[in-house]
């Protein structure tokens, strides 16, 4: 019976709400106990109060279904209550004005009724009939409605809406930061705190201070909490239990919790370790949010806990550097500089290190040096103290750099890579000048080290190895952005490279080999006769 009287009283509010906002009926209608619009009052409270008017004093009994195990519709519901809080909104928003007859509407509204629905639709939607882990669109709204609706009742009473609060959800906020976790029969309390989290979460981006009110004790403290019970979190959850977590996760972060501390419990505990292979994502998206005071610390913890005795196999905490560098780029209004400075600062010995656990970080590590050339070259190659990224790369060209053979033929290539981004900035005049004497002087090395006099005579793997270390060399002699005068007299400056044309006996050495690197030398001499004209 009472699905067809919420529709004609959803239908009934909806029409009262669109006469007044496009102004074809006035306010007086909706006041005077005899103006045509003057019965949408007593339906709006009676959809608020959960009774319909012609039914005994039921409390919120209509809206306890799912409590009573009676199967109420949940649409005409919805629909009731989007337009009961539609309205009450657009009351509110009247009577926010300083005119007085904007005002008085919302007087004829049970205000504690409306106040107490709206934190219900918001935080507790199960008590008001919903289906737990409803998602879907519409009750989307209802619960945007909602949290303005709370807003605005927080700003008119913030007394009363923290005591309402209290009396409605008290429990179930303390709960949220210490209910155990891992129980066979504890689905409907996880859907419940997921609902709960979910909507302080909106509620927060509707209304800091209403959310903030609503906290059972002080922010920070509350915050921390929810931080704890995500770290302290057993090792074996229930399917529901993850996505929960994640929501807690995100609310302690927007609670104000330091990113800076869930960085340092990955490095100090086995439980950090094990909130880090959850989470790792929405690690990444903390770190944008680290106070640039807080950055040098961070960088920190994440090379503490990717070098030290709490590494993780299989989740390459190192990467988290260059993921931040990413984002970095990606997002424009952030400051880089103190990230920048920071991981430039720590780069010599983490290039240089001996003993990696896996030898792909140290590819790792240079892709961080490419982006941080790219994201603030003038910061680490052009610093007046010297620059620490260089320094770093010049130690991998050495010949003594501690890493195995392939692992350091592989490193001398990257770094190789990197030459069309060093030279650009790095001048022959000015104060770059003896950074690139030393990169060129460290090329010339490497190369003398490792070239042959003649192609001709390498075996097939000797001359694949060399094809691989000459490869980008004579790609940056050859980019127009570089022209860099001193790369190219190191490159011409080799027996191999300035060999003449092999005969027709060695055209298969040739077309295996030396194909590639005699077409880049003759390009590299015609660059020389137009630099040196």
């Amino acid at each position: 019976e009472l699905a067809p009287w919420l529709v004609e009283a959803q239908a009934a509010l909806d029409a009262t709400f669109w006469s007044l906002k496009q102004g074809h009926a006035p306010y007086s209608a909706l006041l005077r106990p005899g103006g045509e619009l003057h019965a949408a009052l007593g339906i709006l409270n009676a959809v608020l109060r959960g009774a319909p008017p012609s039914a005994p004093p039921l409390g919120c009994a209509l809206f306890e279904a799912a409590d009573a195990s009676v199967a109420e519709p949940v649409a005409p519901l919805r629909g009731a209550l989007l337009s009961a809080l539609r309205f009450v909104k657009e009351l509110q928003r009247q009577a926010a004005h300083t005119e007085l007859r904007l005002q008085q509407p919302l007087l004829h509204v049970d205000e504690p009724a409306a106040r107490d629905c709206a934190i219900l639709a918001a935080l507790a939607p199960a008590r008001l009939g919903f289906e737990l882990g409803v998602v879907a669109a519409p009750y989307r709204r209802v619960r945007q409605l909602a949290c303005e609706v709370c807003m605005r009742s927080h700003a008119r009473d913030a007394a009363a809406f923290v005591g309402a609060v209290q009396r409605l959800v008290g429990a179930p906020l303390e709960a949220l930061t210490t209910a155990e976790l891992g129980r066979r029969d504890g689905s409907g309390d996880t859907l419940s705190q997921q609902a709960l989290a979910d909507g302080l979460l909106h509620l927060r981006s509707v209304g800091r201070a209403a959310a903030e009110a609503s906290l059972p004790r002080d922010v920070k403290s509350y915050a921390a909490a929810l931080a704890g019970r995500v770290l302290q979190a057993p090792a074996s959850l229930r399917p529901l239990e993850q996505p929960l977590l994640e929501t807690c996760f995100e609310l302690a972060v927007e609670l104000g919790h330091s990113p800076l501390s869930l960085l340092r419990s990955i490095d100090e505990s086995c439980a950090g370790r094990l909130f880090f292979q959850r989470f790792r994502a929405k690690v990444v998206s903390c770190l944008l949010d680290v106070p640039a005071d807080d950055v040098e610390q961070a960088v920190d913890c994440i090379i503490a806990a990717a070098s030290g005795r709490n590494d993780l196999p299989g989740a390459p905490l190192w990467r988290l550097l260059l993921v931040w560098v990413e984002q970095l780029e990606r997002r424009r209004d952030k400051p880089s500089e103190p990230l920048v400075r920071a991981i430039d600062a720590r780069l010599p010995p983490l290039l240089s290190r001996p003993a990696w656990p896996d030898p792909a970080r140290t590819d790792g590590m240079l892709a961080l040096a490419r982006r941080l050339i790219g994201l603030g070259a003038h910061l680490v190659l052009l610093a007046p103290g010297g620059s620490c990224l260089l320094d770093g790369l010049l130690c991998l060209l050495r010949a003594d750099n501690g890493l195995p053979t392939a692992d350091r033929r592989r490193a001398v290539v990257e770094v190789f890579k990197l030459l069309p981004q060093l030279l650009r900035w790095l001048r022959p005049s000015g104060a770059s000048a003896g950074r690139l004497g030393a990169l060129v002087c460290a090329v010339r090395a490497m190369l003398d080290n490792e070239v042959p006099l003649s192609f001709s005579e390498l075996t097939p793997a000797r001359r694949h190895e060399v094809q691989e270390l000459l490869r980008p060399v004579l790609d940056a002699v050859a980019d127009p952005l570089v022209r860099s005068r001193e790369l190219l007299l190191t490159v011409l400056r080799l027996e191999a490279v300035r060999e003449p044309q092999l005969g027709a006996g060695h055209a298969e050495a040739a077309a295996a080999g030396a194909g590639g690197e005699a077409r880049g030398a003759r390009n590299g001499q015609r660059e020389a006769a137009r630099v040196l004209r």
